[in-house]
């Protein structure tokens, strides 16, 4: 076994020496059982990048198991990690509009993140493999994320999304900030970049007309610049001057705080309903939960596969005395919230004679057919369940959720389907009592997004 010695840690950024050799490594926040049933010489086969005028590979050299989490390792290099408030230039962002072009060449998805891409401290730039940080990723929440929010727009994908980052970082090299502010969390950030309106970087300085007006497109979504259209814009590096008019200054602060009040208010509208929908489902799951104490366990002499089956067989009848008896309290939490809320939902719509929720297997069913207005689709589709030996049983699926967003705000590229492709590790164990089979822990090794049109073929 290596010999490992962390010498500096920041955030994913380690610099360690393994039998003597300085690395630099990539922590992953992530421990080892994540890891488990994942293709690891695909993960450690896909290598990240350098450029400093030309594009050279880093490679993965190894792997191993510091402080709880799974931590890569390959070349050391002398990396600084991207300050927000610190703008690109020119040449940097051409040499970042390099990186995705040969990236999206690969057919790697990038998403430029703080954890992710770095610049070199003798000038240049890296980033860690794409496949390996969309892996991390998926598996972290939201909220730890910021550094790659504040630089992608939700609602884009493909080149157009790389276009709206490049936006971003061209409009904070020619003002000196960036155009989305918000750190109180990922909803506030995306929103601010679907509804705000910015005023042009034509008025907010002199030079780099043609840069200015192409950021100005992509930011308010009026058209996307291809990347090789930014690096001819970048190529003849222009001045990022990093200042703004004091008018321009005053305009953009209006725009903000204007944002601020607007979303403020519908975000303290969603808390009340969210608290009145809260109390209604505590309100019920006490009863259910009296019930079940007074009577024998819900898996009962089910067998582990059965206890399995019962489980996703819950989820989709928004049954939750089904999910909570057949999983452990911590590891159906995620879940078992979800389905609570969707059941209390779906009965409030039915009592004012609303569309009602619908499960993907039973639209299936009905061949797809069109839907009454405002149906919600929640559940799990196409679920097979492969028994691993041992009480492990992996089960792939697609999860479906009701779309988040306003579809007149974003227009044609709304999709009304939230869909994951999934697989999970389940491990059936022994109740607390020793009475029954339960679920007692559930890894998820793959949470990749779908679009619907896949699946309707529309």
């Amino acid at each position: 076994m290596a010999e490992i010695i962390i010498e500096e840690k920041q955030n994913t950024l380690w610099n360690i020496t393994v039998d003597g050799e300085k690395k630099t490594a990539l922590a992953t926040g992530i421990p080892n059982r994540v890891f488990q049933g994942t293709d690891m010489s695909r993960l450690r086969s896909l290598p990240g990048y350098i450029w400093n005028g030309g594009v050279r590979e880093w490679a993965i050299e190894g792997m191993g198991e510091q402080e709880g989490q799974i931590i890569f390792w390959g070349e050391r290099l002398e990396l600084v990690p991207i300050d927000p408030s610190a703008p690109f230039s020119a040449r940097e962002l051409s040499g970042l509009g390099k990186l995705f072009m040969m990236l999206r060449d690969k057919s790697e998805k990038p998403a430029f993140s703080g954890d992710s891409f770095f610049r070199l401290r003798e000038g240049g730039l890296f980033c860690f493999p794409i496949y390996l940080m969309e892996f991390i990723h998926s598996r972290q929440s939201r909220e730890l994320l910021m550094s790659r929010e504040i630089y992608n727009h939700p609602d884009l994908s493909g080149e157009q999304r790389l276009s709206h980052t490049l936006a971003i970082l061209a409009f904070q090299g020619l003002t000196g900030r960036l155009p989305y502010t918000r750190t109180d969390g990922y909803e506030w950030i995306h929103e601010e970049m679907r509804k705000k309106k910015l005023p042009s970087l034509t008025t907010a300085g002199p030079g780099a007309d043609d840069l200015r007006k192409a950021a100005d497109k992509a930011l308010n979504r009026e058209s996307f610049p291809s990347l090789e259209e930014w690096r001819a814009l970048l190529d003849g590096d222009p001045e990022l001057p990093g200042t703004m008019t004091e008018p321009f200054a005053l305009q953009l602060e209006k725009r903000d705080n204007g944002f601020v009040k607007s979303f403020g208010r519908r975000k303290n509208q969603v808390k009340i309903t969210l608290a009145v929908v809260g109390a209604a489902v505590i309100l019920w799951i006490g009863a259910a939960l009296l019930k079940n104490y007074r009577e024998p366990p819900y898996t009962w002499e089910m067998a582990p596969r059965e206890v399995v089956t019962a489980f996703y067989d819950g989820i989709n009848a928004l049954d939750t005395t089904a999910v909570d008896g057949t999983v452990e309290k911590a590891a159906g939490k995620e879940i078992s919230n979800q389905v609570a809320t969707m059941f209390v939902m779906s009965k409030n719509r039915q009592a004012y004679g609303q569309a009602l929720t619908i499960s993907p297997e039973t639209w299936k069913e009905q061949g797809y057919e069109e839907l009454a207005a405002g149906t919600a689709v929640f559940g799990i589709g196409d679920l097979t369940i492969k028994d691993l030996g041992g009480n492990r049983f992996e089960a792939s699926y697609l999860a479906w959720y009701p779309a988040t967003g306003d579809p007149e705000q974003i227009g044609a590229s709304f999709d009304p389907y939230e869909i994951y492709a999934r697989k999970e590790i389940l491990t059936v164990i022994r109740d607390k009592r020793d009475r029954a089979w339960i679920i007692g822990n559930i890894d998820r090794v793959k949470d990749d997004p779908v679009p619907s049109s896949r699946i309707l073929g529309k």
